[in-house]
């Protein structure tokens, strides 16, 4: 069977092929095109909110969590969520596992983590958004970033945060996951398990991660271990020391979208002030209902409201990092 290796649900299906999947988990799922064409039995879906109604959407082996996904995994590792009662085990072990719920590094490199606990010999994962096409992208809040890409003339609503630094951490933290970035369509990483490898730490720290920029993944692009989707194959469930097989211009293959703009990504108070009267609350919501009625405007007033965590970062990221 041929795989669209460029599209989510080609990976996916790929990946599901290389283990016999049959059970899949997926973080951050928002309308569902990617988990819904998936043809694996088990499928979860975790989301604090689901673009769709998950009680029209039931069918025997799909689960639905309307959860964060720390909340998620801390229900799942005290047995609260009683995975049992609906025909799995407690102790599930994926097969494959999406992550792709909030861009930031801290979240995805926990919801990482997290997974380990609930994977085999034989994982395969698949993070999303792992090489941002320009620095206003990279930023880890979304709403700082679509303001700043709207200021510097980009269309679109481009955000991938600062995921990348995940891989860079995954790179110095476990040196038994192996790991290749799929350059082709929206950058992906897929990382796997292996039995050994000497690989050792490329940063000094994990704070040095922490404050790396836009332009210092340009330079250690190699870490990422870009290729072009063809080749995975001659990569995934092998030993990967990506500091040596990488290739030499790495950095050309992260540069998706070349937009260089002399808008700074730093964040005035000006800034902070039209952003804030862009976004609040009952400006959205008058114009949600009043383009898409009372059903439309209803539903941006509770996203809005199960994101005022991220709001409250709009005031501690002022410099975007």
């Amino acid at each position: 069977m041929k795989y669209d290796l460029t599209s989510y649900n080609g990976r996916i299906s790929y990946l599901s092929s290389l283990n016999n999947a049959d059970k899949y988990l997926e973080i951050g799922v928002w309308g569902g095109d990617t988990f819904f064409p998936i043809k694996i039995p088990i499928k979860v879906a975790v989301d604090p909110c689901f673009v769709f109604n998950p009680e029209e959407r039931k069918k025997n082996g799909t689960y639905f969590f309307q959860i964060e996904s720390d909340e998620f995994f801390k229900k799942l590792d005290s047995g609260k969520l009683n995975l049992q009662n609906d025909g799995l085990n407690e102790k599930i072990k994926f097969d494959v596992i999406f992550i792709d719920g909030y861009h930031t590094f801290e979240q995805s490199y926990r919801d990482f983590k997290n997974s380990l606990k609930y994977s085999h010999e034989r994982t395969l994962w698949l993070i999303d958004d792992t090489v941002p096409p320009d620095i206003y992208s990279s930023l880890p809040n979304p709403i700082i970033s679509r303001y700043k890409r709207k200021l510097a003339g980009l269309e679109g609503g481009d955000w991938m945060g600062d995921v990348y630094k995940t891989i860079f951490a995954i790179h110095d933290t476990f040196p038994e996951i192996s790991y290749c970035t799929l350059m082709g369509g929206n950058p992906q990483t897929v990382l796997w398990k292996t039995p050994s490898n000497k690989r050792k730490p490329y940063f000094a720290s994990h704070s040095v991660i922490e404050n790396l920029t836009y332009y210092d993944m340009i330079q250690h692009a190699k870490i990422l271990m870009p290729i072009d989707e063809e080749h995975m194959v001659n990569y995934v469930y092998k030993i990967v020391n990506p500091e040596l097989e990488a290739a030499i211009d790495s950095w050309k293959k992260v540069i998706t979208k070349p937009h260089f703009r002399n808008i700074s990504p730093n964040v005035s108070l000006v800034d902070l002030f039209i952003i804030f009267l862009q976004e609040c609350l009952f400006f959205r919501a008058y114009i949600k209902f009043r383009d898409e009625g009372f059903e439309g405007g209803m539903h941006s007033v509770k996203r809005k409201l199960r994101g005022k965590n991220v709001f409250k970062r709009l005031f501690i990221q002022r410099n975007g990092s």
